[in-house]
């Protein structure tokens, strides 16, 4: 149940007011993001990305996120997750130091913290310890991969230059891969109270869980897609484009999660 509590809200990062026509200016690369999930006209999940990322500072960078269900579904599943990465973007990609997570659901915590060396090994804790993580630390499951957040940085560093190619993925029990597959450009139009319309760029999503069946059959997995749709645009000057939209279909039904909200520097959080 704990792996799959890590496991399927990795897949959501991976693949949640009103933004003013035009672009926002991110002051010294730092910006909030506000997310909003929907199965069919339900709002089911909020997902908050904070930003702080800006090349001119050495590449350093860090992303926050907390993620919670909502309504009837958190009366049935009440899941609560917050996650911090930090590292370096270079030339040749996202470069995670350290990433630290905690997962709630049903009254069960797991805490889980990954530390990176400069060759790509890693060193995971898991409290409470758990025989997952414990096999992926002996197995080196978590070699020259990314965290969970860092790869949600990963592809939106990478978005400028299209969809293509996969990251690897570690998220303290066990690996798995994100490929992103172009899909040409789509118009976008306003529904209920999303923050952006025009033009963005489309993406196939996959997710490859390998043969882990636990992490499919957990309660979680039934709300995250593992193949789905994301669309990236510009809604800030001088960053990357964001997702600002998903879709995929779920165990519970057709998924989107749409950005409601942005946040230049400074302001406070939703």
């Amino acid at each position: 149940m704990r792996r799959g509590i890590l496991v399927s809200l990795g897949l959501a990062l991976g693949l949640a007011a009103a933004l003013a026509p035009g672009r926002l200016k991110a002051a010294d690369g730092v910006a909030g993001l506000s997310y909003a999930g929907y199965i069919g006209a339900a709002r089911v999940l909020e997902f908050h990305l904070h930003l702080d990322f800006d090349p001119a500072r050495g590449g350093r960078y860090r992303v926050s996120i907390e993620a919670a269900t909502l309504g009837t579904l958190a009366k049935l599943l009440p899941l609560q997750l917050s996650a911090d990465a930090d590292g370096r973007t270079t030339s040749s990609g996202v470069t995670p130091v350290r990433y630290h997570s905690l997962a709630s659901l049903l009254q069960r915590r797991q805490v889980v913290t990954i530390a990176y060396s400069p060759n790509g090994r890693v060193t995971v804790r898991s409290d409470p310890p758990s025989a997952e993580s414990e096999q992926a630390a002996k197995s080196r499951l978590g070699d020259k991969t990314l965290d969970p957040v860092s790869a949600l940085l990963a592809l939106i560093v990478g978005s400028d230059d299209g969809c293509g190619g996969a990251v690897p993925v570690f998220d303290g029990f066990r690996r798995y891969d994100l490929r992103l597959l172009a899909a040409g450009e789509d118009v976008l139009e306003r529904s209920q109270d999303t923050a952006f319309e025009g033009m963005a760029e489309a993406c196939l999503i996959e997710v490859d869980l390998g043969q882990d069946a636990a992490a499919s059959a957990s309660p979680v997995a039934k709300l995250v897609p593992t193949t789905g749709r994301v669309w990236f645009a510009p809604v800030l000057a001088g960053f990357p484009a964001v997702p600002v939209r998903l879709t995929g279909d779920s165990g519970l039904g057709p998924l989107r999660l749409d950005l409601v909200a942005v946040e230049p520097a400074g302001a406070p959080a939703p």
